[in-house]
């Protein structure tokens, strides 16, 4: 089963995902870099075993009304594909530190995620509400291996 890690820019996921995968023995597929083009590859994403998903539908979903692209897949597919992660077992992390962590780090990064900070608020709001309209959704405040385990493992019971 793959482990979904998912939050704003700055919120830690791509620590956590390196974390876990080194905790469990698993690889990290960045799915922002490396699909995500279709529900049909997110499906197939999703039978994989030993794998941490690095972001997935949910932030092309939500940049992709802040920054006015077209969404890849319709909001009725992303919603599918949450009804296969409930359906599965398969847990989605969300990883929502306080929203000060997360500007810090985004200003330590520099120009490249300017249009980031200018919508931040939005952006993590929108998360937040994406989270509690779904159920399967695991939302942890740090980025902390031990506190995604235990979320997972609360899941999976």
């Amino acid at each position: 089963m793959p482990i979904i890690i998912e939050g704003p820019d700055g919120a830690g996921k791509s620590t956590l995902a390196a974390d876990l995968a080194d905790a469990c023995g698993l690889n990290i597929l960045k799915m922002t870099l490396n699909g995500g083009q279709s529900a049909d590859e997110y499906t197939q994403k999703l039978s994989c075993k030993g794998i941490v998903m690095d972001r997935c539908w949910i932030s092309e979903e939500i940049y992709a009304e802040f920054f006015g692209r077209e969404q890849r897949l319709p909001h009725s597919e992303c919603e599918l594909l949450n009804e296969i992660c409930a359906e599965l077992d398969i847990p989605i992390v969300m990883v929502l530190p306080p929203r000060y962590v997360v500007m810090s780090r985004l200003y330590s990064r520099g120009d490249e995620h300017s249009e980031v900070i200018k919508n931040i608020d939005g952006i993590y709001d929108k998360y937040k509400e994406y989270a509690r309209a779904h159920d399967q959704i695991i939302v942890v405040d740090d980025s902390k291996v031990d506190q995604v385990l235990k979320g997972v493992a609360k899941w999976l019971l």
